[in-house]
C-alpha cells in the first residue's frame, strides 16, 4: 500500500492491483490512464482526481471514505466500469466542466455497471459534461449534511448558500445546483437573485455560476 499516487501529464499509464491511501490518486492531464483493481481508502481529499484535461478508466476497482469526494473530474473525462464509491464524506462522484453551462467543449463521462452507496450530499453530480449511465446503483445517500449545517445557525436563501460554501470548501455552484434540483420552485428565485448579483460584480456571466 502506498499513501498517495500522483499521474502527470502522459499517455497510457496503467495502474493494476494497487491500494493507495491518504493522498488519493492524482491524474493531472494524464491521457488513456488506466486504473484497474485499485483501492483507494480513506483519502483526505479525493479517492480519484482528475484535472487538467485528464482521461481515464477505472475498471474493477473501490473508492471507500474519501474525504470531499470520491472521484472527482474538474475539466476531465472519466469511464467507471464495474466500480465501486462508497463512505464518502462527500460526493460519491464529482464531474464538471469549469465553464458550467457555457462550456464548448464538454468532457466525456461513462458510468457502467458500477455501485455509488452511502456517500453524502450527494450521489452523483454531472455539471456540463455529456455522461452516459448503463447499469448504475445509486442508494443510501445522506443530504441531510447540507440541512444541519443550515439548522446550526438557521441562515436563510442566499446566507444559507454562503454559509455553505465557508464551512464546507464545496464551490457555489455545487449548492445552487443542488437546491435547484431537490426544491426547484422554493430556490430558484433565490439562488438566481444571488447568482446574477454575485456575477455581475465580477463580470462574470451566470453560466459560470461563480464561487
Amino acid at each position: 500500500k502506498i499513501a498517495g499516487l500522483t499521474v502527470a501529464a502522459g499517455e497510457g499509464a496503467v495502474v493494476r492491483g494497487l491500494a493507495v491511501g491518504v493522498g488519493g490518486v492524482l491524474a493531472d492531464g494524464a491521457q488513456g490512464l488506466r486504473l484497474e483493481s485499485v483501492l483507494v481508502e480513506g483519502a483526505s481529499g479525493a479517492g480519484i482526481d482528475l484535472t487538467a484535461g485528464a482521461a481515464a478508466t477505472v475498471v474493477t476497482s473501490e473508492v471507500r471514505g474519501g474525504g470531499q469526494y470520491g472521484v472527482r473530474a474538474l475539466d476531465a473525462s472519466v469511464a467507471l466500469e464495474r466500480t465501486l464509491v462508497a463512505g464518502v464524506a462527500g460526493p460519491g462522484v464529482w464531474a464538471e466542466c469549469a465553464g458550467g453551462w457555457d462550456c464548448e467543449v464538454r468532457p466525456a463521462v461513462s458510468v457502467i455497471d458500477s455501485i455509488v452507496r452511502e456517500d453524502q450530499l450527494v450521489g452523483m453530480a454531472l455539471l456540463g459534461v455529456d455522461a452516459s449511465l448503463d447499469g448504475v446503483e445509486i442508494v443510501k445517500t445522506d443530504p441531510q449534511n447540507l440541512f444541519r449545517l443550515c439548522a446550526r445557525e438557521k441562515p436563510r436563501g442566499e446566507k444559507c448558500l454562503l454559509y455553505l460554501t465557508r464551512e464546507t470548501k464545496y464551490p457555489l455552484r455545487f449548492f445552487a445546483a443542488f437546491f435547484w434540483a431537490a426544491f426547484p420552485c422554493v430556490a430558484l428565485k433565490q439562488i438566481l437573485h444571488f447568482q446574477m448579483n454575485s456575477c455581475r460584480k465580477r463580470n462574470l456571466s451566470i453560466g459560470h455560476l461563480c464561487n
